[in-house]
């Protein structure tokens, strides 16, 4: 399997919003894929700002969730590069950070770097739902996110 990995769930599955994860851990990515029919999302995931960028040029995305801490273009440097291509005519897509980054002032890093919220690692799949859902207006029911349980 190579880095670029698509959720087996079809595009645009009604009431699924389509994310977009970028992190470039492997074991991440794995609990990412794993949570997608959880999280009642449609997801392609990818392992580097690069591929977020070439990902973003083929297909429009209700949300991107967004590692920091990734080699060679980190989370914040990519966010940037996402702007400035909004700014040259594409639709703004929201931009939320997942990191472990949770020392005082991360989240006003992230905030100025361009993106739109910030959810700190460890997080339970509640919290991670209700992050989509606030980007993306979906909702999922409770036995769902029981069901889930805590990521970290």
């Amino acid at each position: 399997m190579n880095d670029r990995e698509t959720s087996l769930q079809a595009s645009g599955q009604e009431g699924r919003p389509l994310v977009l994860i970028v992190d470039d851990h492997p074991a991440q990515r794995k609990l990412f894929r794993l949570l997608v029919d959880n999280l009642a999302i449609t997801a392609d995931i990818v392992a580097s700002c690069e591929e977020a960028v070439q990902a973003l040029g083929a297909r429009r995305y209700d949300l991107i969730l967004m590692d920091w801490q990734m080699p060679e273009v980190d989370g914040l440097a990519c966010t940037a590069m996402i702007r400035h291509k909004e700014r040259e005519g594409t639709a703004r897509t929201p931009i939320v950070a997942v990191t472990a980054h949770v020392l005082p002032g991360d989240r006003e890093a992230c905030l100025r770097a361009g993106m739109d919220d910030y959810l700190g690692k460890p997080f339970t799949v509640k919290e991670l739902r209700g992050m989509i859902d606030r980007w993306t207006k979906q909702k999922l029911t409770n036995s769902q996110v029981e069901e889930a349980g805590r990521v970290s």
